[in-house]
């Protein structure tokens, strides 16, 4: 059944349990669904919803599917989970026990019609939403908490992942020790002024041991990178300590192929680590202070994208 971009739809009917060999439900652009009804939980046959708008807290309606119900389905593929209501208790966001949905590769968590009574933050909420380890995508849509779900590190299995709406964080998660990432995505991390050895992955205590090994390598398989609407980010360093250029055996992001910073008015460094990439593709779109200094021949940023055989700076206005 496809339902996609019906955009004045709000409910379904609520005898849609009766479709029992429903197999694929789409309802993806349905802005408007206030919820799924609580009947989808008996179609044992769905396999793909693409979209699942789901209700949180013990005082919403009951017809409507609850967060706890989707450890009844038996999902694979794509899953965007919407979620709506009042949490009282991130215990009940447990029991949705994504880890055990073995067969959803991509998730997409959009948090942003939803809070929890306690600390109105969405770290607790995240939390709570552990999905399986072998996850490959992870979206997560708005994020109220100062630091990332405690389970996203974990996923190690990671190829694709978008961030968008992060209001309170400071600064990127660790991404730089996922070993098979290949695009990465931040947007309207508003807070943000600084990218460095936190995104990378290195702390204090890391520094010696770099110093003494061989070789090491941040963000192996990374080929494309987008950052942007970052209102406060002015520098993005190379981050570690004592790197060069010249005989550095710390590799970073030695794969990466596209780079796109747009709408981020105040950035105005580049990573030395540049010019040590196979970098094809640098887009820089309203960035004005970044733009200027990435003249061709006299910016100051230039001799680290000079390698580059397509850039585009533009300016919208």
């Amino acid at each position: 059944m496809r339902l996609v971009c019906c955009w004045s739809l709000e409910k379904l009917p609520d005898n849609m349990g009766k479709l029992i060999s429903l197999k694929y439900l789409h309802v993806l652009g349905c802005d408007k669904l206030e919820y799924l009804p609580k009947g989808i939980r008996r179609l044992k046959k769905l396999k793909r919803l693409d979209q699942c708008v789901v209700v949180c807290g013990e005082d919403e309606d009951r017809a409507a599917l609850q967060v706890g119900d989707l450890r009844v389905l038996n999902l694979e593929g794509n899953l965007i989970i919407k979620l709506k209501g009042n949490v009282e208790d991130e215990r009940e966001l447990e029991k949705a026990q994504l880890c055990d949905m073995k067969k959803v590769i991509h998730l997409q968590i959009d948090s942003k019609d939803v809070q929890y009574k306690q600390t109105r933050s969405t770290v607790e909420i995240l939390n709570g939403l552990r999905p399986q380890e072998n996850l490959e995508s992870l979206y997560i849509c708005y994020h109220s908490g100062t630091t990332c779900p405690n389970w996203m590190m974990s996923l190690h299995n990671l190829r694709f992942i978008y961030l968008s709406e992060w209001s309170e964080s400071k600064f990127l998660p660790p991404f730089g020790k996922l070993p098979y990432l290949e695009k990465l995505t931040v947007s309207e991390m508003k807070k943000v002024e600084k990218i460095g050895g936190e995104f990378l992955g290195i702390v204090d205590s890391d520094e010696t041991s770099l110093k003494s090994s061989s070789s090491t390598s941040f963000f192996p398989k990374l080929k494309e990178f987008e950052i942007c609407f970052m209102a406060a980010l002015e520098k993005w360093e190379v981050g570690v300590e004592g790197w060069n250029k010249e005989d550095s055996e710390i590799s970073i992001m030695p794969c990466l192929s596209s780079l796109q910073i747009s709408d981020c008015d105040y950035i105005k460094t580049l990573p030395d680590f540049l010019c040590k990439t196979p970098l094809h593709d640098l887009i820089i779109k309203d960035c004005p202070m970044l733009s200027e200094r990435c003249e061709q021949s006299n910016g100051e940023e230039w001799p680290k994208i000079s390698h580059i055989p397509n850039i585009k700076i533009s300016q919208s206005w």
